[in-house]
């Protein structure tokens, strides 16, 4: 029975909230089942998109295809796909040419749709040329429909950020401390505004404050725990308990839009976000004010600078995600003990160490993890 490896892609993570993942992989293996082929592996890139490439290079499917080139896939092995655009959306001649390369190696590829089957054979037999511009006229429909599809993205983001500096409301999702007030009627009866939340703006000026005192994130963090305020931002996946984390004090510390600023920000070829450096100014409402922003900003600058506190000597965490409290089941986090000695690094529950519920808050040497971890086997 010839093997089969499915190919499963969508291009981003709102999608994983449907059944793309279940339509496809249940899609593709009845086409292996009804081929009599066995599928051996699945290859997911989940939430990424196939405009740039990426991951043909760096995703996991570009991780297949080095498995391929280095031997350690049979020839005669089928790549089955739902379409051809969950393959590539890039240009026409370069979805072709990575086809081709595969098919070189031995390897087929299958569509579920109209279920097509391309191989060695097919692109450089009597019948290449029909291949070939079938290959062709998917990735050119796929490659344009993605193109459009950018435009229409940067468009939008353009226009936003030009009524942003017109002072209309960039989204209805404002920063944390802010809401959303007036109406809107249509795109030329605007009345929206930013107003202040009162509550909020009061936790804000007290992290400022403790800030300009000195105290660093994880400090500002945990007193806001043990007071009990409650946290603004999503708990984490990885954690069994709500509450205030170092790296959100650290984020509210530094968004701009405490200045009242909007700092526009542009997508790169990786996919990612980045910022294009224009700030626009009076955007926000401000929050806190400017004399406080300032100390509390110049304060935690110096703390980095000197790596006090808890990144006083850096270890990595080789246990992240790994290690949990059994009492809790949330992470254990790598803390130092200034007390006993700062060049060594333990693991400690992080809720129990931010106050969020556990009450075992006890420290294990991570260097006998390491040690443990590092030892041959018997």
């Amino acid at each position: 029975m010839p093997d089969a490896v499915i190919y499963i892609r969508f291009s981003t993570k709102r999608q994983e909230k449907g059944f793309s993942k279940e339509r496809q992989l249940e899609e593709c293996e009845a086409f292996c089942r009804r081929k009599g082929w066995n599928v051996v592996e699945v290859v997911e890139d989940l939430g990424q998109s196939a405009w740039k490439g990426h991951h043909l290079s760096v995703g996991n499917l570009g991780k297949w295809r080095k498995r391929v080139d280095a031997g350690d896939v049979a020839p005669g092995t089928t790549l089955v796909i739902h379409k051809l655009d969950r393959l590539s959306r890039l240009e026409p001649r370069v979805t072709q040419r990575w086809m081709e390369d595969l098919c070189d190696k031995g390897i087929r590829i299958a569509t579920v749709d109209g279920e097509r089957i391309f191989d060695d054979a097919y692109l450089k037999g009597p019948t290449a040329l029909m291949g070939i511009m079938e290959i062709v006229m998917n990735a050119t429909v796929s490659h344009k429909e993605s193109e459009k599809k950018s435009e229409l993205v940067a468009d939008a983001w353009r226009r936003k950020q030009q009524l942003t500096r017109q002072g209309k409301v960039l989204s209805a999702k404002p920063p944390a401390w802010l809401r959303v007030v007036g109406e809107r009627i249509d795109k030329d009866q605007d009345y929206r505004g930013y107003e202040l939340i009162p509550e909020r703006v009061a936790v804000l000026k007290q992290i400022y404050e403790w800030a300009a005192d000195g105290i660093g994130y994880w400090g500002i963090a945990k007193r806001l725990n043990e007071q009990g305020v409650p946290s603004w931002g999503k708990a984490r996946s990885t954690t069994t308990n709500k509450g205030w984390g170092w790296s959100y004090v650290g984020i509210l510390l530094k968004h701009p839009a405490i200045d009242g600023e909007y700092h526009p920000a542009g997508m790169t070829e990786s996919g990612k976000r980045k910022k294009t450096g224009e700030r626009i100014e009076n955007v926000f409402p401000r929050a806190v004010d400017a004399d406080l922003v300032a100390r509390a900003r110049a304060s935690a600058s110096k703390r980095w600078q000197t790596r006090s506190g808890r990144y006083a000597a850096y270890a990595r965490n080789l246990f992240s995600t790994l290690a949990r409290c059994r009492h809790c089941g949330g992470l254990m986090t790598m803390r130092s003990r200034a007390e006993v000695d700062a060049r060594y690094r333990y693991l400690q529950c992080d809720s129990a160490a931010r106050h969020t519920g556990c009450d075992r808050p006890e420290f294990f040497n991570h260097r006998i993890f390491v040690s443990v971890r590092s030892s041959p086997p018997c």
